[in-house]
């Protein structure tokens, strides 16, 4: 069925939609597939290896990915609303204009994850890693019991964001904050903002 979707996705005559909601699909490997618009949505995926994959504008909504591997996946437009993602391994991934309203992002790991206008919004942050995280024009949630580090902030709003995490004891070690849009992967010239003044 995969090898179905990908020639779906790729507009082959002979290809078919795959629909995978509400189904086990725990433990299965899925690495560099091609997955575009591909339906999850209510699928456990417990475990699922989904490294390097492109699931771009998939649909996750409410699906259960804890201890996924998403890392190197790419994410654009994907539908995470209500999913579970605890202890699931996003590190190096590319989040953008993505929604993740309402998910568990307990011990998820976003390690070097590029972040761009993506809804967090009612997500759940605990223990979740956001390490060298390059992060723009999202929204989270005004509490967040996150641990980020050298997290590359671009928008005052965002800023204010952090200040109102700060203030509800989240842990921010080496936030950056960035006097104007580089170029993507571009880290230089970013000035060291002092913490303690914040708090």
């Amino acid at each position: 069925m995969i090898i179905l979707h990908e020639k779906w996705s790729n507009d082959d005559a002979d290809g078919i939609q795959a629909d995978f909601s509400n189904m086990d699909l725990s433990g299965l490997n899925f690495t560099a597939k091609f997955l575009r618009h591909i339906d999850f949505h209510g699928a456990n995926l417990t475990s699922a290896n989904f490294n390097h994959v492109d699931l771009g504008w998939a649909y996750l909504i409410n699906a259960n990915l804890t201890d996924a591997n998403l890392s190197w996946a790419d994410l654009v437009n994907v539908d995470l609303s209500g999913a579970n993602l605890t202890n699931a391994f996003c590190n190096n991934s590319a989040f953008i204009l993505a929604e993740l309203v309402g998910c568990d992002l307990t011990s998820a790991n976003f390690t070097e994850a590029y972040i761009y206008s993506v809804d967090f919004t009612d997500a759940i942050f605990k223990d979740t890693d956001f390490t060298h995280a390059n992060i723009r024009d999202s929204m989270f949630p005004e509490k967040v019991a996150a641990e980020m580090e050298n997290v590359i902030i671009y928008t005052d709003s965002e800023w204010k964001q952090i200040q109102k995490c700060l203030e509800n004891k989240a842990i921010f070690r080496n936030a950056w904050k960035a006097p104007k849009y580089p170029e993507v992967g571009k880290h230089i010239n970013i000035p060291k903002i002092n913490m303690e003044d914040l708090i």
